[in-house]
């Protein structure tokens, strides 16, 4: 492991320990009113996991280390993030205007298309469950409100 890696997988592991600590000065709140520090808790416990996993693998050494081979850091899909910025921008200006189910259900859409998937079928069926999905756990079982658009559905 390089000394970058290293302090790469480290930096995350504190990271996420700082996201720990101070979620529990906000306070977690209960399940049904959760509270500032909810959703910081479980990033931090998250990160640690990820930079903990990190460090213990790359410590006990990989086999095929001198094999790494150099990859740019966007290579050729940096036309794929800027188009995803562009979507997910869109996204944003769109959902007041064409609600939830609508705009949530065109990015998912661009976003399964442009992350590889090939099979339309595949795509909208996908699109439409993690739509439906999601509206019945945030706004029929948490009473979230969600825009409803022009529509009004």
């Amino acid at each position: 492991m390089t000394k970058n890696e290293w302090i790469l997988h480290l930096g995350m592991f504190l990271l996420g320990t700082v996201f720990f600590i101070e979620s529990l000065r906000l306070g977690l709140g209960r399940a049904g009113h959760p509270g500032a520090g909810f959703m910081p808790f479980f990033v931090g416990i998250g990160l640690c996991c990820l930079g903990f996993y990190s460090l213990i693998k790359r410590s006990l050494g990989d086999p095929k280390e001198g094999e790494r081979v150099r990859v740019k850091f966007f290579g050729h899909s940096i036309f794929r993030v800027i188009a995803t910025v562009i979507a997910m921008s869109a996204y944003v200006i769109l959902l007041p205007w064409l609600g939830f189910l609508i705009s949530s259900f065109m990015l998912l859409v661009f976003l399964f298309k442009t992350g590889g998937v090939r099979k339309w079928t595949t795509i909208l069926g996908a699109a439409l469950l993690t739509v439906c999905i999601s509206y019945w756990l945030f706004s029929l079982s948490l009473n979230v409100r969600l825009p409803r658009g022009i529509w009004r559905f």
